[in-house]
């Protein structure tokens, strides 16, 4: 679960990246209403990570995209295949079954999937 919301996610033991449907993503599938929104964390700790020139995350391996508050740290993870998928670095409360993080943890919430050839298809 992420912000006391339950995700059924594959579980790939060769990363250690989570994601989430974000919330504004037009091609995810699923109910809206479900997906991830860090500005209504019931923990009042959830958000999109803030990026400028000198952000850790971006200077590691992000980049900085515009968003409703300023810079946020974008992402893209290419899968097997050619699938792409476009993130936000998000922080939040992070559980798997029965262990967790009391304070925020980081993990990616998807705004686009991109198909090989450059098309869009829902996840």
């Amino acid at each position: 679960s992420v912000a006391d919301r339950v995700y059924r996610v594959v579980l790939d033991t060769g990363s250690s990246d989570l994601f989430v449907p974000l919330s504004g993503c037009k091609v995810c599938v699923g109910d809206p209403n479900a997906f991830y929104d860090p500005y209504a964390s019931p923990h009042g700790d959830g958000r999109v990570v803030p990026c400028d020139a000198h952000c850790a995350y971006c200077q590691r391996w992000s980049f900085p995209v515009s968003g409703r508050d300023g810079n946020y740290c974008a992402f893209n993870a290419t899968f097997g295949g050619g699938l792409t998928e476009s993130a936000l670095e998000c922080e939040d409360e992070v559980r798997v079954g029965a262990v967790g993080t009391t304070s925020a943890a980081p993990f990616g919430g998807i705004y686009n999937i991109t198909m090989p050839g450059g098309g869009t298809a829902a996840a």
